[in-house]
């Protein structure tokens, strides 16, 4: 029961990354269709006495990820304005109960410019800054 359920669960992720990244899950057999992966910014959490589990969160996350093309992993304090601006999408790991998110990233995000997908936590500052 606890199986089908994660794979379940795993299903949905996959399927709202393949269609928040755009591309077909798989191998990239030429170089034109190579310039078309995806790309993921990959922003998680680092401070708290469970920083240690936002990494966590990131590298299983980021197994997902792969499936569709390239990411870089990052904490999310280490972003800067613009940064997302090389990528196909972003997704924000949210694991620690108000985390301090850079108002670059905030700003980023409420722009516009780019799909995010902002998981678990601290959503509140998104809707604060606006």
């Amino acid at each position: 029961m606890i199986r089908s359920i994660r794979r379940a669960a795993t299903a949905v992720v996959v399927a709202i990354l393949a269609t928040l990244l755009a591309v077909a899950p798989g191998p990239v057999p030429t170089k034109q269709a190579e310039a078309a992966v995806a790309k993921t910014l990959l922003l998680y959490d680092t401070s708290g006495p469970y920083a240690f589990l936002g990494e966590q969160y990131a590298m299983m996350t980021g197994n997902l990820l792969s499936q569709f093309g390239t990411y870089t992993a990052r904490p999310v304090g280490t972003y800067t304005a613009g940064m997302m601006a090389q990528y196909t999408a972003v997704v924000y790991l949210g694991s620690t109960y108000d985390e301090p998110i850079p108002v670059a990233f905030l700003d980023d995000v409420l722009a516009g410019t780019k799909p995010v997908m902002w998981l678990f936590s601290n959503i509140w500052q998104l809707t604060n800054r606006q």
